[in-house]
């Protein structure tokens, strides 16, 4: 590429967000409501993040404060039974148990 070339490209680039009004921060010929709307949009997209991750930390903290809780008053959680397998159709026995999660089987 030659030198005038390159020199013509880089000045088409340079002038590209003055002919296409594209500078995010130029607020020269935009009315209030289209700033209004940039300074919206960056806000919401500055805090969601932050409110999301403030969100998880904060639920991790109650559970972990109520864990301690029930610790410290001597809750002990068992696990949950698991319902019986309904029966079959009418006259069917009902459907043998499920072995255990890590029970021996022969």
């Amino acid at each position: 590429m030659s030198r005038a070339a390159a020199a013509l490209l880089a000045l088409v680039l340079a002038a590209a967000p003055r002919l296409a009004a594209a500078c995010a921060v130029c607020s020269s010929g935009r009315d209030d409501e289209t700033q209004l709307a940039f300074l919206i949009g960056t806000i919401f997209l500055s805090l969601t993040p932050l409110f999301l991750i403030g969100g998880v930390a904060y639920a991790l903290w109650r559970r972990a404060k109520r864990l301690a809780a029930d610790e410290a008053a001597g809750v002990i959680r068992l696990p949950e039974r698991r319902a019986p397998r309904p029966a079959g159709p009418p006259g069917e026995p009902a459907a043998a148990p499920r072995p255990a999660a890590g029970a021996l089987r022969r």
